[in-house]
């Protein structure tokens, strides 16, 4: 028989409150929430991993910076080789950059770089009449909504081992 575990569902209530909250937040200050949602997602992925925020801020910071660059280098590259070899080049470069530096500066590139990359990417090309599409402010809403949501996180995985201590604690 199927059993519900009390603490995923205690989890999953201060999780939807953190949500509500950071999207209701955003959607006041009419920035994309995409950014943080992100950065909740990975996070998550990793199980509330301390170790995990920092890559996934810098490296999708950096993912968004890619973008960029790809701007100034298909603009500048394109028109003599063309618009699609010059995005395959870019995209091929980011690719090898990550895999080349992955182990040697983590934090910078990562599996998170390109999940970023590629998502700004996709968002540019979304017809929008939005002025809210741009790069900067992506990083804006990933460092600082993105960084909410980890803590907030954070603190919802200490209020539940708090809950867990004092039960622990009453039976004995």
């Amino acid at each position: 028989m199927l059993k519900f575990n009390r603490n995923r569902l205690i989890f999953g209530l201060f999780l939807i409150i953190l949500v509500a909250i950071g999207y209701l937040a955003m959607e006041a200050l009419q920035v994309p929430t995409w950014p943080a949602f992100m950065v909740l997602i990975f996070f998550l992925m990793a199980k509330g991993d301390k170790k995990t925020a920092l890559p996934i801020l810098v490296g999708g910071t950096v993912g968004i910076l890619f973008l960029v660059v790809a701007k100034f280098f298909v603009m500048g590259v394109g028109p003599s080789i063309g618009l699609g070899t010059a995005k395959l080049i870019f995209i091929l470069l980011v690719v090898y950059v990550i895999v080349a530096f992955a182990e040697i500066i983590p934090i910078f590139v990562n599996i998170y770089s390109f999940m970023f990359f590629l998502i700004a990417a996709l968002a540019t090309n979304v017809p929008n009449p939005n002025p809210k599409m741009a790069p900067f402010l992506w990083i804006g809403v990933l460092l600082i909504g993105g960084g909410l949501f980890v803590l907030g996180i954070i603190g919802i995985y200490k209020i539940l081992t708090a809950i867990v201590l004092k039960k622990v604690a009453k039976a004995k």
